[in-house]
């Protein structure tokens, strides 16, 4: 009926046309345009709040979840954090919020974990105490790691982000 003219009509809320917009142009910015907006009543504020004896301090989005072993973080899984407060230890994931991550001990064994983060070139993991270098690696590939005051702190290049990286310990 309106023929090509039609194509050239957007009839949708400011809110729509906004994220249409940031999707047509993401990679002028440097993004894909693969993402999701989230509002406030999408995030989580725990302060001192007791969770399974644990005392947790977390700023994030959706859901946290975490595994505490003889008195370190072994198991974390978080979005839009930088770290979490358990018993009134702090620990920090990266330099800045990281936007997704997930990391865990395999099969028990807390010198061997798997690992998957997105959003942030540096990733810090806590790491128990007497580790000394770890072996980082995705797919065969070397991922550059170093021990810093009892964090395993991880280089990611993007192709590394949301991909399944392999950690062993060493003492």
């Amino acid at each position: 009926m309106l023929g090509e003219t039609a194509q050239d009509i957007w009839a949708c809320t400011f809110h729509s046309a906004c994220v249409r917009i940031l999707r047509r142009d993401a990679e002028r910015l440097g993004y894909t345009g693969n993402f999701t907006i989230y509002d406030t009543s999408d995030s989580m504020s725990l302060q001192d709040a007791r969770i399974n004896g644990h005392r947790v301090t977390y700023q994030g989005r959706l859901t946290m979840g975490f595994a505490v072993r003889d008195g370190l973080l072994t198991t974390f899984l978080g979005q839009h954090c930088d770290g979490i407060t358990l018993d009134g230890r702090k620990y920090r994931f990266g330099p800045q919020r990281i936007t997704e991550l997930t990391f865990a001990p395999v099969d028990g064994d807390t010198h061997h974990y798997r690992l998957r983060a997105y959003g942030q070139p540096e990733v810090w993991m806590p790491v128990p105490s007497g580790v000394r270098s770890a072996k980082v690696s995705f797919a065969g590939e070397k991922i550059p790691a170093e021990v810093r005051k009892g964090s395993l702190v991880l280089t990611l290049e993007p192709r590394h982000y949301a991909q399944i990286l392999d950690i062993r310990l060493e003492e």
